[in-house]
């Protein structure tokens, strides 16, 4: 049966976001940083939203301003984000949220790659992906990125928010002993049976694949969830990638909804920005826990949290189960 996946629409012409008109209600001692992301990075334009002119589409807010204001927000159409701060009092972040009353709470900076995907749900500018089956295709701009060990990290997050989850790759699979399935020989029985279960994640198995991931088609049996390793590859729905300039090449050419960027190279975040058009780019640590838990074959029980976190804007909203 064919289901979809949410992810944030990639198209800058019909997404809306380029350019994007948002008033920046901010009181924070940093609000100059605050705007120089969302205008330097993001290419969002700031507007004031009581000089008249353009319209805003976004209101980002902080907690000092939540103080400072009295009475509502002008533009009461407008969504709000609110950006918290590690440092902002429980109360403070609980008074703001009763007076402007937010359509989202982000954490900042912690969680300001996720402006772009939480503006895109609330305009309502997603996309549905059509699928064999609920798929996530990882490939990378490059050898050596990290494929594997995203694709397992959205495997775990996955198992944790479906339940079953198949991981489908043709190399070696940093999770405990990994069983090479014949893929050819398996259509249509049930992989997910035949696949090996990755140690510290119940509900995540493994195979490793005699042919490339993206060729073969998988009856994915119990499993709710299939993320394909197809290694290096642009036509993928998330594309791994190093801040380097054949990643900036590799993600302009690639029609990936998402690209998940491992942050080191000497690419300027301006460059990455450009070449993602308005698609989300998730920027995730290169640590030496997570390479320690890959040679270990500890992957993905071991990854570091912020790891995880940063990937979760991927693993679309848990729905019904009922297959």
């Amino acid at each position: 049966m064919t289901t979809t996946t949410a992810v944030p629409d990639a198209s800058p012409v019909t997404d809306g976001l380029e350019a994007l008109p948002v008033v920046l209600a901010l009181g924070r001692p940093d609000a100059a940083r605050v705007a120089a992301w969302v205008e330097g990075v993001l290419g969002w334009q700031p507007v004031d939203a009581g000089a008249g002119g353009l319209h805003p589409r976004l209101r980002i807010a902080d907690v000092a301003d939540a103080r400072a204001a009295d009475g509502p927000p002008p533009h009461g159409d407008v969504p709000t984000v609110l950006l918290v701060a590690a440092d902002d009092a429980a109360l403070a972040v609980a008074l703001a949220v009763q007076r402007l009353s937010p359509a989202a709470v982000l954490s900042w900076p912690d969680e300001r790659e996720r402006l772009v995907p939480a503006a895109a749900e609330l305009l309502g500018r997603t996309r549905q992906v059509a699928t064999d089956e609920q798929t996530i295709r990882v490939g990378g701009a490059s050898g050596g990125v990290g494929t594997t060990t995203v694709a397992l990290a959205l495997g775990a997050l996955a198992s944790w928010r479906h339940g079953a989850t198949l991981v489908v790759s043709s190399g070696t699979v940093p999770a405990g002993t990994s069983r090479t399935v014949d893929l050819d020989a398996l259509a249509g029985q049930r992989t997910f049976e035949e696949a090996s279960p990755v140690p510290g994640i119940p509900g995540l198995r493994v195979a490793r694949s005699t042919a490339p991931p993206a060729d073969v088609p998988v009856d994915a049996g119990a499993a709710a969830v299939v993320v394909r390793d197809v290694g290096v590859a642009d036509d993928t729905d998330v594309l791994v990638l190093r801040r380097d300039g054949a990643g900036v090449a590799a993600l302009e050419r690639s029609p990936a909804a998402v690209a998940v960027v491992l942050d080191d190279g000497c690419a300027p975040t301006g460059a990455i920005a450009a070449a993602a058009g308005g698609r989300p780019a998730i920027v995730v640590p290169r640590s030496a826990r997570v390479a320690r838990a890959g040679l270990l074959q500890r992957v993905p029980a071991a990854l570091p949290g912020s790891y995880l976190r940063s990937l979760r804007p991927l693993v679309a909203p848990e729905r019904g189960r009922g297959r």
